[in-house]
């Protein structure tokens, strides 16, 4: 097995495909291009478990917590024909299979999943846009938490970085904004997720607005100036945060940024 394309395989499923349902929550110009489909839609490669997701009246949720009628599912026989599907390729193969009302679908589904590219990499044009920084900068923080947790179970690299720790909860906000995101850097397995973490956290690194977020984002920033100027407050352990950091810097050896 190819262990690079296997790790990107599962950027791209567990920290990319979920940034679907992450602009269901945060945009209302994403919600509109949702409407008219109603479906259970399962994506996954090779032997790796499905991400799940239900779509259905303009709204977009883990499959635990709604319900339709209609399946479709996308199989990638290998981890390249998944990676070469977010590269925009035309060769990706994906098996669908599903009922009727699912496969009646595949055509909107597909317009969806390369729309992803227009919010993941948006141009200027794009993030002058109403609302459409705040989805950029939120949308990015959490694919990087959750890249960050695959990397560090999964890359000899990450592991090696993470396994003398620090170990602790690191949790990344933008003043103003309410869709925060987190990873948990532990000896056994890292996690992620978003929103209210499951405990305090240990360390938290807020950014001053969206405009210094994305700037840092680009790694354009100055993180010293940046923190001695206020318009990055960190909180906690500041070393563990320094940690996590590194690890998510990681992912652009893997996935374009």
């Amino acid at each position: 097995m190819n262990q690079r394309a296997h790790l990107i395989a599962l950027l791209n499923l567990e920290a990319v495909v979920p940034v679907l349902r992450d602009l269901g929550e945060i945009s209302e110009e994403w919600r509109k291009s949702l409407q008219g489909l109603d479906l259970r839609l399962k994506i996954a490669f090779a032997t790796e478990p499905w991400q799940e997701f239900v779509i259905r009246d303009g709204t977009i949720w883990d499959a635990e917590n709604a319900s339709s009628p209609n399946i479709l599912a996308l199989w990638f026989p290998t981890a390249n024909q998944i990676n070469r599907a977010f590269d925009n390729n035309p060769f990706a193969i994906a098996l669908p299979w599903g009922n009727v009302g699912g496969l009646r679908q595949i055509p909107k589904i597909t317009a969806l999943l390369k729309d992803l590219e227009t919010w993941l990499r948006p141009n200027e044009e794009n993030l002058r846009k109403s609302g459409h920084l705040d989805a950029f900068t939120t949308i990015t923080f959490r694919l990087l938490t959750r890249g960050a947790a695959i990397l560090a179970n999964n890359e000899d690299a990450s592991r090696h970085l993470t396994q003398h720790g620090p170990y602790g909860l690191v949790l990344f906000s933008i003043a103003g904004n309410t869709h925060s995101s987190w990873v948990w850097l532990k000896p056994d397995e890292t996690t992620s997720g978003r929103g209210t973490p499951p405990k305090t956290p240990d360390a938290e690194i807020t950014f001053a607005n969206t405009t210094v977020a994305r700037t840092a984002l680009l790694k354009k920033l100055d993180h010293q100036a940046a923190v001695g100027a206020g318009k990055i407050q960190i909180r906690g352990h500041a070393t563990l945060g320094d940690l996590a950091g590194l690890v998510m810097e990681r992912i652009d050896l893997y996935l374009k940024p």
